[in-house]
């Protein structure tokens, strides 16, 4: 028992003995620093953004490419004019013309959400796997090519303020056997 409490004392006094200070210096700012805004945001969308139409009609950008039902494309043309449309530059545009006994449905994102739900709350929208960063109040998709809708509501940092997360899950080949697995847990 002396043996332990003297190796205690030892390790106490060796510590507080032999121990070092650091000197930090801590950087003060004053009342003139200057606001340093750091935006990694602008360094990631430099792509050419491409809008994209089925026929005459405006589906969205590139992006929505894979809300297409690709076994009904009939023929792809490629205009290289830019243009402005919504407040938004695009660089070209894609046309694309579907077979002619193919029906689409088409309906803008943010109809077909509100046809699910009445939220009042901020929508961040999702299509297999990529979020969507183009406003969804214009962009279309054709709800016959929509497997399923999943809303999430997603809580905020701020008291009662939550975010919907809207999942749309296209009926490419893939989702359809992932959606017809069956899981046994």
């Amino acid at each position: 028992m002396l043996k332990l409490l003297n190796i205690g004392l030892f390790f106490f006094a060796s510590s507080v003995l032999f121990g070092q200070e650091l000197n930090h210096s801590i950087k003060k700012y004053s009342e003139d620093s200057k606001l340093e805004v750091v935006n990694h945001l602008s360094e990631i969308d430099k792509e050419e953004r491409v809008a994209l139409y089925i026929e005459e009609e405006f589906i969205g950008d590139l992006s929505m490419y894979r809300t297409l039902n690709p076994d009904e494309i009939r023929s792809v043309d490629i205009n290289k004019e830019a243009f402005k449309l919504h407040n938004v530059n695009f660089d070209g545009k894609i046309i694309i013309s579907y077979k002619d006994d193919y029906q689409p449905e088409y309906i803008l994102i943010k109809d077909f959400i509100l046809e699910q739900t009445d939220t009042e709350n901020p929508i961040v929208v999702q299509i297999d796997e990529e979020v969507l960063d183009l406003d969804y109040a214009i962009c279309k998709l054709d709800k016959a090519y929509i497997l399923k809708l999943i809303l999430e509501e997603i809580p905020t940092s701020k008291k009662g303020q939550n975010i919907v997360l809207a999942k749309f899950i296209t009926k490419k080949p893939a989702n359809i056997t992932k959606a017809n697995t069956i899981r046994i847990k």
